[in-house]
């Protein structure tokens, strides 16, 4: 039920150096039953194929995978709860794929007014963790890939409570209505910050914790505070 693949991590070896991370990873393939997945020190560009299949996985870690350009989209996953994301340096924009395919997701017809195609992506997620993602500068809104807008609706994170952001000093922009129901959020090492915090104002109407730090303008900082004791919010 619990897997944990780590690779090596020796600082000395050259960049040119031939990894074969991702052949090795994608034979790993594990029981479907596994529900904690943890990925430390992974040298390959993509993240094994096998992922997307874990419909039982109920958390996951991803940390220092620093060649990977992108997240693997697990938004379709259905016990999937909690999520983290720790150092992979190489990542500048999650993108709509990050959330998946939307007509993978679980779906249902409104009750009220005109029958309306729900989408649900990421259903079960209730906590999620960006750390160290220095490249990053943008986190794109999901859409909707296909079909007309009247007839579906796409309706992501309906269960996150936690969100943490710490030390993506370059992230700029994110999702404006995938956080409504957040109780808690930490945000720590930002810069340009406004466009962000504006986004989560906006819709979220149920938080009852919120701790910034270290937040700058671009100028100079408006907080000298000590990083945010994450144990506080586990």
């Amino acid at each position: 039920e619990q897997l944990k693949l780590v690779w090596s991590n020796n600082e000395n070896e050259m960049e040119e150096v031939e990894y074969n991370d991702e052949d090795v990873m994608e034979g790993l393939t594990p029981h479907p039953n596994l529900k904690e997945l943890t990925i430390l020190d992974f040298k390959g560009k993509n993240i094994a194929s096998w992922m997307t299949q874990m419909t039982n996985l109920v958390k996951i870690t991803l940390s220092d995978c620093n060649r990977c350009e992108e997240f693997p989209p697990l938004g379709h996953l259905p016990k999937l709860r909690e999520m983290e994301i720790h150092r992979m340096r190489n990542v500048k924009v999650i993108k709509n794929d990050f959330h998946g395919d939307v007509y993978s997701g679980s779906s249902e017809f409104s009750n009220s007014g005109p029958a309306k195609l729900v989408t649900t992506l990421y259903p079960s997620l209730t906590k999620l963790s960006l750390w160290d993602l220095p490249k990053l500068e943008e986190w794109l809104e999901p859409v909707v890939s296909s079909g007309s807008e009247d007839q579906s609706a796409l309706l992501v994170f309906p269960k996150i409570e936690i969100l943490v952001i710490q030390n993506c000093p370059n992230l700029r922009r994110i999702p404006r209505n995938c956080f409504t129901f957040l109780k808690e959020l930490v945000i720590s090492d930002l810069d340009s910050s406004n466009m962000i915090l504006k986004s989560v104002s906006r819709t979220v109407s149920s938080l009852r914790y919120l701790r910034l730090v270290r937040i700058s303008d671009g100028k100079e900082e408006s907080s000298s505070s000590p990083p945010p004791n994450l144990d506080s919010i586990s």
